[in-house]
């Protein structure tokens, strides 16, 4: 463009030169963050969000905010366990279902790190005794953590459960004991895998 006399100051272009809603997607850069695409799978670890700390806006990876796995384990009895009168007896398991950490071993479970867990099991009396009680114990050592009882009542396969959240430490032991005062043996049914189970996983929390 040729000018009569001096070439005028070139000024800079401020918003108020753009209008509102003139400039595309297609005008922009391809790197800029915008919501203009869905994610429509879960995020990988390397992908980023925008965040603000104490008022600087800053990214981070998916990786540092994701809840992390939670240590997990269910073991099952897959036959009948004896369990004789006025007698505390440590429950045995024939099958993990699943161990994430590989902490359950030797019918225990050994903590693997300090925090909260969720820790539960069920058994199942075999046979109809006719007086006396089962009762069944969560164990940190000699410890108990919960437990509960039930008549025996003359019913065939009686049922008894019972669950705790409790804040564990590292290399603690859980296991599980059932005591009966029916006047003579009994038998803890394990024939089928949801009879007789014993299972927990960390909370998040």
């Amino acid at each position: 463009m040729a000018f009569i006399g001096k070439k005028p100051t070139d000024a800079p272009l401020t918003s108020s030169d753009v209008a509102d809603g003139i400039i595309t997607n297609a005008k922009l850069a391809q790197d800029i963050i915008s919501g203009d695409t869905a994610l429509a799978v879960a995020p990988a670890d390397t992908d980023e969000f925008l965040v603000s700390d104490a008022g600087t806006l800053k990214r981070i990876d998916y990786s540092l905010i994701k809840a992390a796995n939670s240590d997990a384990f269910l073991a099952i009895k897959t036959s009948n366990q004896s369990i004789s009168d006025s007698t505390t007896t440590a429950l045995t398991y024939d099958t993990e279902r699943y161990d994430t950490g590989s902490n359950f071993a030797s019918n225990a479970y050994t903590v693997p790190s300090d925090g909260y867990y969720y820790l539960y099991t069920k058994l199942t009396i075999n046979g109809t005794p006719s007086a006396g009680r089962f009762g069944c114990s969560i164990m940190q050592g000699s410890t108990t953590l919960a437990d509960c009882q039930n008549g025996s009542g003359g019913a065939a396969y009686n049922t008894m459960g019972v669950s705790v959240i409790v804040n564990l430490s590292a290399s603690d032991v859980i296991d599980i004991d059932c005591r009966q005062t029916t006047g003579s043996t009994q038998e803890v049914y394990g024939a089928s895998w949801n009879s007789t189970y014993f299972g927990g996983f960390k909370l998040n929390i």
